[in-house]
């Protein structure tokens, strides 16, 4: 992860909240595909890790490195460990770039991340739709 600062940052804030959301949705995730949504106005411009190293962390990798290494708590890099197993039950990550302007809030584009681990298949639809909205697969 080189020399990214995450403590209270940005990143670091959004691997708890996401780490959190799949611990509350893992007895739905072992029967229906889903899929966590996380809205952003600011990410990409706030922080220099990328949406990929984070997701990488959050499926898995995170169990691979030490608290020091991410400069977090002992507390929360345990709430995100703690949080792994549910991970891997969620189909993916789908991250929504907001722009506010005089006329409100549009989605600017999205930015879908699979779960490597996720073993089952999505419905048609679901498929088509995250085709649609995004350019990762």
């Amino acid at each position: 992860m080189g020399n990214h600062k995450i403590l209270g940052s940005i990143p670091h804030r959004y691997m708890l909240t996401i780490a959190e959301k799949a611990r509350k949705f893992d007895a739905l995730a072992e029967m229906h595909p889903v899929i966590i949504g996380v809205a952003s106005t600011n990410y990409n411009r706030t922080t220099r890790m990328p949406l990929t190293e984070m997701v990488k962390k959050l499926f898995g990798e995170l169990s691979e490195c030490i608290p020091e290494q991410l400069n977090l708590s002992r507390k929360d890099y345990c709430t995100i460990k703690c949080g792994i197993p549910s991970l891997r039950k969620v189909a993916g990550i789908m991250f929504y770039h907001l722009r506010y302007s005089s006329d409100g809030v549009r989605i600017d584009r999205s930015e879908y991340f699979r779960n490597p681990h996720y073993e089952k298949e999505y419905p048609k639809v679901l498929e088509s739709y995250l085709q649609c909205v995004s350019g990762r697969q």
